[in-house]
């Protein structure tokens, strides 16, 4: 618990993000709400590949440790880095032509214009939050999860800020809530990446490969999770904007609720990798056996909070009857 607590903060930080800017739009309106539901869920999809590639950073850095070499996670954060900036170079112009094509996935044409902005904005930040993602997973690996936390906080507290400044004084609705995402992943970047010491290796194809074989399973895995969500947020999309708004405080929700487990079992992939590097293999099971027994807990008291609170949960992102009802 005491690596998973600090995971749980850094790992809702793109989630709260998302969850920041639902709050803020959801007094301008179901249109701009929805918007923004579909938008994110958009561009959580097409981020998160990269994402699950980046686990790979971790799971070998953390066997580097365990077998007493943790000269080598340097290597692997220098893979995670190349990886990082390739992928978000390439998902930022899939962002660009997705964004153009939301149109035709809802049947609110206000809707379908808020969500085009927020998500061609929005993925602006790809190369910079997969790269802190990189640096993040490689903090993981080495055992140290207080640094990954502090920069989240700091990311997430000028998100807030400028959602307040840009949504509610200026007036900028669903682009201030997508521009003041970007400069909240920019300073999470920015605060990790001066507070961790630069230590990189020169990168072999032979090092890319072996990244790409042990993150493409956990990247395909994420994606088919997330791509789930999307296909759903997609239907429901075609039945109007009223449903789409009440499908993103939802959805908010029940993500925010799930990180948790995720980062749990981001604590005890590092636990297993350190075991499985010094040949302390008979510690795997008990590492499994007390996540799992953490996460069945945890998400039975959600399951029962979600039931009990949905009524208020509903009154906190908006004022409109019609709107609570539904959701």
């Amino acid at each position: 618990m005491r690596l998973a607590w600090p995971i749980v903060v850094s790992t809702l930080s793109y989630s709260v993000m998302t969850l920041s800017d639902t709050l803020f739009v959801g007094r301008l309106g179901a249109s701009a709400l929805a918007g923004v539901g579909l938008g994110g869920v958009a561009a959580f999809t097409i981020m998160c590949f990269g994402f699950g590639l980046m686990r790979g950073v971790k799971i070998l850095a953390s066997q580097a440790v365990g077998a007493g070499r943790p000269e080598r996670a340097a290597t692997w954060l220098s893979g995670g880095l190349v990886f990082a900036v390739a992928l978000g170079v390439v998902m930022l112009g899939v962002g660009r032509l997705v964004a153009g094509q939301l149109h035709h996935l809802t049947a609110s044409l206000a809707a379908a214009d808020a969500a085009e902005t927020y998500l061609a904005i929005r993925m602006l930040a790809a190369p910079i939050v997969l790269t802190y993602v990189a640096l993040r997973e490689h903090r993981y690996g080495l055992g140290d999860t207080r640094k990954p936390m502090v920069a989240s906080i700091a990311g997430n507290l000028v998100n807030v800020a400028l959602d307040y400044v840009l949504i509610v004084h200026l007036g900028w609705g669903v682009a201030g809530a997508a521009w003041s995402t970007l400069v909240g992943h920019s300073v999470e970047l920015s605060v990790l990446a001066l507070r961790v010491p630069w230590t990189l290796s020169p990168v072999r194809v032979a090092d890319l490969r072996a990244l790409w074989t042990v993150g493409l399973p956990t990247a395909l895995q994420f994606w088919l999770e997330v791509g789930s969500f999307a296909l759903l947020t997609t239907i429901i999309s075609t039945t109007g904007e009223l449903q789409l708004a009440a499908h993103q405080i939802a959805l908010q929700v029940v993500h925010f609720c799930f990180l948790p487990t995720v980062a749990l079992a981001e604590a005890a992939g590092v636990l297993t990798g350190h075991a499985v590097g010094a040949g302390e293999v008979r510690l795997v099971r008990r590492v499994a056996r007390l996540a799992g027994t953490v996460g069945l807990v945890y998400m039975t008291a959600c399951t029962v909070g979600l039931v009990v609170g949905a009524p208020f949960i509903a009154s906190v992102f908006t004022e409109d009857p019609a709107l609570r009802a539904v959701t």
